[in-house]
């Protein structure tokens, strides 16, 4: 009897390890098919802030083709946001569907809400289209700071008061408690901000009268020195459709290759409490060679005659295209790229250590082999968050 168990124990040991490789080969299948389905996505994402600047651009004034475009980016946008506010609070542990919708029209209705200088709304179409007296009591610092606080009261007092039960975990965050409330109003506005920044970048144009110069038929770069400023015509992108291309590939290029370099050089531990397996030479050849390569790509669209109109900011940057101030955008591209790159790293770990301090390995199970929209943008959005207050910023300070 015990050889026969010993023999029927041997032969599932045998069975077990045959499928082993097998399930493997089908996780590794799962996560190239979801791979391909993400890239899929994201071009279509961004191709549609792309038709609508570019559609502005090639017309000359606003038209319903290029604001369906822009609506469909909105929509999209919108669904995003949706999706990651139900699945962070999925996993902070908050499963009541009401609460959950009210969440998420909070997240939206802030989303909408305009923030900054007129000059810098008017350039979003949906903003444009409002009236401007309403748009500007709606701006206003006193208006803006009621309507944070009344989302701050909203995300907190009901995060803070809902589903309480303890932690699995001494270390791990307790459920129900005004730590709770906090957490869910931070992550919210990163978020929300996050992808006001995405939009920013990606739907700004600049409407103006057709009346200065032309930027469609710009000289060689000597000869716009000696006309010291380049003027804009009527509905020029703001910011570009190569500023989003230029921000995500450097994301993207940090992360590819920080693994490369830390698997091959990584030695000394990022964050051994937060992910084991980053390291900081692995991070600092990601952001180098990041760096380089955005730079690369950012100046020479800049300073070359025929893809001039379509470097990064350069709806922002133009004025400064003369001979005095040629090395001020230079220097400006070289900050942002770096900042970018490593802001991104700080996304990563922000949203690992959440992960951490909740006690789950993934925010959910939406992409397999890949976790959840969180696992995937954690990068993405603490930089364009960033980015947004760096707009901000910047209009506040140039109006």
């Amino acid at each position: 009897m015990q050889e026969e168990k010993m023999n029927s124990t041997s032969k599932k040991t045998v069975q077990e390890s045959s499928l082993t490789p097998k399930k493997a080969k089908t996780n590794l299948q799962v996560r190239l098919i979801s791979a391909v389905f993400l890239v899929i996505l994201m071009i279509i994402y961004l191709l549609l802030p792309i038709l609508h600047t570019e559609i502005n651009r090639k017309q000359g004034e606003s038209s319903l083709l290029a604001n369906i475009f822009g609506y469909l980016s909105l929509l999209s946008t919108c669904c995003l946001i949706g999706a990651s506010i139900y699945e962070f609070n999925r996993a902070v542990g908050i499963k009541k569907w009401g609460v959950q919708l009210l969440f998420i029209i909070t997240a939206l209705f802030l989303f909408f809400w305009p923030f900054g200088q007129m000059e810098f709304l008017n350039d979003l179409f949906y903003y444009n289209r409002l009236n401007q007296n309403l748009l500007n009591i709606m701006r206003s610092p006193v208006i803006c700071t009621l309507v944070l606080l009344l989302v701050f009261i909203i995300l907190w007092v009901v995060g803070w008061k809902t589903e309480k039960r303890p932690a699995k975990d001494p270390t791990q965050l307790k459920r129900g408690t005004y730590k709770q409330g906090l957490l869910i109003f931070a992550i919210t506005l990163i978020i929300v901000f996050a992808m006001k920044g995405f939009t920013t970048i990606s739907l700004s144009v600049i409407y103006i009268e057709p009346t200065t110069t032309t930027v469609f038929d710009l000289e060689p770069v000597n000869k716009i020195y000696q006309n010291n400023v380049i003027q804009l015509t009527d509905n020029t992108p703001t910011y570009s459709f190569t500023a989003i291309i230029w921000i995500w590939c450097t994301i993207i290029f940090t992360d590819t290759f920080a693994y490369l370099g830390g698997s091959k050089f990584g030695k000394h531990k990022l964050s051994p409490r937060i992910s084991p397996n980053k390291s900081w030479e692995g991070a600092i050849i990601g952001t180098a060679a990041a760096t380089l390569i955005g730079i690369t790509f950012s100046v020479s669209l800049l300073f070359i005659e025929d893809t001039q109109k379509f470097a990064p900011l350069f709806g922002v940057l133009y004025t400064l295209i003369n001979a005095e101030t040629a090395w001020i955008p230079v220097l400006i591209f070289i900050f942002m790229t770096v900042a970018i790159s490593i802001t991104g790293q700080l996304g990563d770990l922000l949203f690992s250590a959440i992960k951490r301090n909740l006690g789950i390995k993934d925010y959910s199970n939406l992409i397999p082999g890949h976790g959840g929209i969180l696992d995937r943008l954690d990068s993405f959005y603490l930089v364009f968050f960033m980015i947004y207050i760096l707009t901000l910023l910047t209009w506040i300070n140039v109006n």
